[in-house]
C-alpha cells in the first residue's frame, strides 16, 4: 500500500507542472513571433523616452482567451547564438500595444500589464540590447505565465532538451513548445 501511495505521489508531481502549463496555454496564445533585425514599425523605448524605428527587436502578438488578472504574470525573452549560447535575457517587454475588442486602435502600453482581458490582443516588443549583434541571434525563446503556470515558445522550433534557460525545471513536463 505504501508503494502505491508513493508512486501516486510521484505521478502527481510530474503531472502538476503539465496542468499549470495547460492553464496558461488556454489563457494566452502567441499568434505571431518574429525577430526583426530591423523592426518595420516604431517602438517606444522607455529608457530614453523616445519612439524609434529600425531597432532590432522581437515582436510578439498575443491573443487572450479568458480574463487573467494575475499581477504576478511575467514574460521573458532569451536570445541565443551559435551552439545555443544565451546572448541576452530580457526580463520584461520594452513596449507594447493593446487592441481592445471591437476597436482597431492600439492603446499604448509601456510595461507589462497587471491583468489581461478576454478577446483583447496584445503586441509586445523586446528591444535587443545594443551589446548584441542582431546577426548573431540564431534562436529566440519566450517564457511567460504566472508563478508555476508557465508556457513557452521558440523560433525556430526547438525541444527543451537542446536549450538552457532559468525556468526550464518548471517546464519539464512540456518537452515540446507549449503553443
Amino acid at each position: 500500500m505504501k508503494n502505491f501511495a508513493y508512486r501516486s505521489l510521484l505521478l502527481g508531481l510530474f503531472l502538476i507542472p503539465s496542468l499549470w502549463a495547460e492553464t496558461t496555454r488556454t489563457t494566452f496564445r502567441i499568434n505571431e513571433m518574429e525577430f526583426f533585425k530591423e523592426c518595420p514599425r516604431v517602438i517606444y523605448i522607455k529608457q530614453v523616452n523616445e519612439w524609434k524605428s529600425g531597432q532590432p527587436a522581437l515582436w510578439l502578438s498575443f491573443e487572450v482567451k479568458k480574463d487573467f488578472p494575475n499581477p504576478s504574470f511575467f514574460i521573458k525573452a532569451y536570445f541565443y547564438g551559435e551552439n545555443e549560447v544565451i546572448l541576452a535575457k530580457l526580463n520584461g517587454i520594452t513596449s507594447g500595444h493593446r487592441v481592445k475588442a471591437g476597436n482597431n486602435n492600439d492603446d499604448s502600453l509601456f510595461k507589462t500589464p497587471l491583468g489581461y482581458k478576454k478577446s483583447e490582443n496584445y503586441t509586445f516588443h523586446f528591444l535587443l540590447p545594443s551589446s548584441v549583434n542582431p546577426n548573431d541571434v540564431k534562436r529566440v525563446l519566450v517564457v511567460y505565465g504566472a508563478e508555476n503556470d508557465l508556457a513557452w515558445k521558440a523560433t525556430p522550433n526547438v525541444t527543451l532538451d537542446s536549450i538552457e534557460f532559468d525556468e526550464k525545471s518548471k517546464l519539464a513536463a512540456t518537452p515540446e513548445s507549449s503553443e
